[in-house]
């Protein structure tokens, strides 16, 4: 199977060097330029806060346009590591899976990237506007006894840090957006990868000889064992009829075929009672 897939691979190395760019030029790069810039308008009729929505959209996009032309260097060598997958296939199918999965985490690498600023910036911002909101009710956290105690606060902290809890709280929907889409990203990313997985435990655990040799001879694939009771009719007797050695029973044991093994439990569970 590896040599099948490493030749296929070897031959059609251009076409299908061209697919993985057109794919992955069209969705992790394109398709993530126009959902970005989507989301520095409003968004399906939300509106968010257009100042911080262009600041992070730009940011992300400066990233993206970044980490296109450092895509294009590779972009003529690629051909050249598909012909690397195919004959590392020579090793096993499962080789060039697992290289097509490094593959794969390399050239969303800026997915990651994404996901991982963006969630930073959320369970800061969720920080931040959860120790604002105990200074709105006059409380504080204690970090030595792990609880929220009583705090007197004067009239200048009440007001500063209910302006800032006010800032953070309609900030909050602008920062939920952009990390809500680059973890549904790298939700997708990594639904992939777990796919590759899949394949990987199916070739790695495919009884691939037990198929074979149950195609070519199923009698050849034991299923249990059973024992058959040998006739002694055919012992030596004296002349009035009785055996001249002491009667023995000869069980012989012999292997069951797969075949047998399954229709006679299909019996059993069909009859019971039998």
């Amino acid at each position: 199977m590896g040599i099948a897939v490493g030749t296929f691979i070897i031959e059609n190395a251009s076409f299908v060097a061209a697919q993985v760019d057109t794919i992955f030029s069209a969705w992790s790069v394109e398709g993530l330029r126009r959902m970005i810039s989507w989301l520095m308008g409003w968004p399906g009729g939300l509106k968010l806060n257009t100042e911080l929505a262009a600041f992070l959209g730009d940011l992300f996009l400066w990233v993206i346009d970044y980490w296109a032309n450092c895509i294009s260097l590779l972009r003529p060598h690629l051909p050249a590591l598909i012909q690397v997958i195919g004959y590392s296939a020579f090793a096993g199918a499962t080789m060039p899976i697992s290289i097509f999965s490094d593959l794969v985490s390399i050239l969303t690498l800026h997915i990651y990237s994404f996901y991982v600023a963006s969630a930073r910036i959320f369970h800061w911002q969720l920080e931040i506007i959860i120790s604002l909101f105990h200074l709105f009710r006059g409380k504080k956290r204690n970090v030595l006894r792990n609880r929220i105690d009583s705090c007197d606060y004067d009239l200048d902290q009440l007001l500063l840090g209910t302006i800032l809890f006010t800032l953070q709280f309609f900030l909050l929907p602008t920062v939920f957006v952009f990390y809500l889409t680059f973890a549904s990203a790298r939700i997708a990313v990594i639904g992939l990868k777990a796919a590759l997985e899949m394949g990987l435990a199916c070739l790695n655990h495919f009884p691939l000889f037990a198929v074979m040799l149950r195609l070519k001879d199923p009698g050849r694939l034991p299923g249990g064992i059973y024992f058959e009771i040998q006739d002694t009719t055919g012992l030596p007797s004296d002349k009035s009829g009785v055996p001249a050695s002491t009667p023995t029973a000869y069980v012989l044991l012999k292997a069951m075929a797969c075949t047998k093994w399954v229709c006679h439990n299909a019996g059993q569970e069909r009859y019971p009672e039998r």
